[in-house]
């Protein structure tokens, strides 16, 4: 393989004003990345192949933006994730030479992580992944990726009884951020080892009408202060631990 040089990669994103910026690997900075606005909009119309959207995501209280299905899969693992802190889509465009041909790429997804470090995803089915034209430029994008010390992730999907469960407990993930906390003094040991059922029974005291007692357990989920195995189908036999959810 012939190597890449961090210095003849040129990345392009727009910042926080919308306005381009183009810089080299070399000087690049991922939390100005993070703060800018995607590089490209997916195109919508009658009878294309993929379905886009608008993900609302709880992480950056923002609107991300995918590309396909597999895309808004990713979105959901990612914000379900509490070790991740921040989400960019079509995040920067990639422009540089490889292997003695000019490549331009712009990656799916940009990531920041609770200690503070970067990730680049690529989103792909699994039965692309062998195709040259795609090996390729995943296999550009590592190099440049760790010529900054940045990770680099390609997501071919997950499970669909874990993205399932996920999206179950993520129908609750907003009534925490827009109504005060009424559980002070509830904590996770309180909860862990009793069942999905048994902790809405206990947490009955603290419902309203804006919050009900099961939603009061899977806001707890979602933020991860007890956990599930996320591997079998969520239901009110499921068994709380201390902890994140498991199997994802």
């Amino acid at each position: 393989m012939v190597p890449t040089s961090s210095s003849v990669v040129q990345f392009e994103y727009r910042d926080s004003t919308g306005t381009a910026v183009g810089v080299s690997a070399a000087e690049v900075i991922g939390a100005d990345i993070l703060r800018g606005s995607p590089v490209r909009r997916p195109s919508s119309y009658v009878g294309q192949r993929h379905y886009p959207g608008i993900f609302w995501s709880a992480t950056t209280r923002t609107q991300l933006l995918y590309e396909s299905l597999l895309e808004e899969s990713f979105l959901w693992v990612a914000d379900f994730d509490s070790a991740i802190t921040g989400i960019a889509s079509q995040p920067f465009r990639l422009r540089g030479q490889f292997l003695g041909r000019m490549r331009s790429h712009v990656p799916d997804f940009l990531l920041q992580t609770v200690e503070g470090r970067f990730r680049v995803v690529d989103v792909k089915p699994e039965d692309k992944l062998d195709r040259p034209e795609v090996a390729e430029i995943f296999e550009w994008t590592s190099r440049v990726c760790a010529s900054k010390g940045w990770e680099y992730q390609v997501f071919t999907g997950v499970r669909r009884i874990i993205l399932r469960n996920i999206r179950l407990i993520g129908r609750y993930r907003t009534a925490g951020l827009f109504f005060d906390p009424p559980l002070v003094g509830v904590g996770a040991e309180d909860l862990a080892g009793l069942t999905v059922s048994e902790a809405s029974g206990a947490l009955e005291p603290f419902a309203s009408v804006e919050r009900s007692a099961l939603s009061l357990v899977l806001e707890r989920l979602w933020w991860g202060e007890v956990g599930v195995d996320l591997r079998v189908p969520l239901s009110g036999s499921s068994l709380l631990f201390e902890g994140e959810s498991r199997g994802f």
